[in-house]
């Protein structure tokens, strides 16, 4: 669980401040190295993650917010930098509270550490250091 606060401007140009509450749930699977591998720390995650939002009555009347699956494969390509490659879903409900927005498909993305790291994944919550 992690609580967050939201700040933008809306489509009228209201700035607004949107407290946020995320419940994640995940599994990561450590894949077995072998001697001197390409790729390190490789592992398979999935998580299933979903946020309530607490917006004024003005703005919004719904709670909910987002729900979000993912599925991916990371690997170290050295200590500091990892790659991720997966798929991900994700449905958001409009503020009006009658539309949902859905988004799939592939993704990338490349993750840079300035203090090097033995294994990484990449919605780990504390530094990596006793790993």
């Amino acid at each position: 669980m992690r609580f967050e606060t939201k700040f933008f401007d809306d489509k009228n140009g209201i700035p607004r401040t949107i407290p946020r509450l995320r419940g994640r749930f995940g599994v990561n699977h450590y894949l077995p190295q072998k001697e001197d591998p390409i790729f390190k720390s490789q592992n398979i995650s999935y998580y299933a993650e979903i946020m309530f939002k607490f917006p004024s009555k003005d703005y919004a009347k719904s709670r909910f917010d987002i729900l979000r699956q993912s599925v991916y494969y990371s690997a170290s390509l050295t200590e500091n930098l990892t790659v991720l490659t997966g798929i991900i879903a994700q449905i958001q409900l409009r503020t009006n509270g009658n539309q949902f927005d859905v988004y799939y498909g592939p993704t990338v993305a490349l993750k840079w550490n300035f203090k090097a790291k033995l294994r990484e994944t990449f919605d780990m919550v504390n530094s990596g250091d006793d790993l």
